[in-house]
């Protein structure tokens, strides 16, 4: 199946529009994006708007008067919690999985 990129890209703008359509006047909006790929964009000369980069979580939610972006774990945690690794009690006692 084959689905173009712009249909993607609608869907997700649309829903960054909805979220701001639904939230109440000074409510806030938790949002967590897994993120595992280097970002390669050149700050000043040019962005990374085609994965959810800093520059593509700001552009989507340019509606929003506060937006906050915190990386919260590094690409080897990220890793190990979206794999099967992660599932399981094994890691749990590790210190940078807690």
């Amino acid at each position: 199946m084959l689905i173009p990129i712009t249909h993607i890209l609608l869907v997700i703008f649309k829903s960054f529009s909805e979220l701001y359509r639904v939230l109440k006047i000074g409510s806030m909006c938790l949002l967590y994006v897994p993120f595992l790929y280097c970002y390669h964009a050149e700050r000043g000369y040019y962005y990374d708007y085609w994965r959810f980069t800093h520059d593509s979580l700001e552009a989507f939610a340019k509606s929003f008067s506060t937006v906050k972006i915190q990386n919260v774990r590094g690409p080897l945690e990220t890793l190990v919690r979206l794999s099967s690794l992660g599932q399981g009690n094994f890691f749990s006692k590790c210190c940078f999985l807690s």
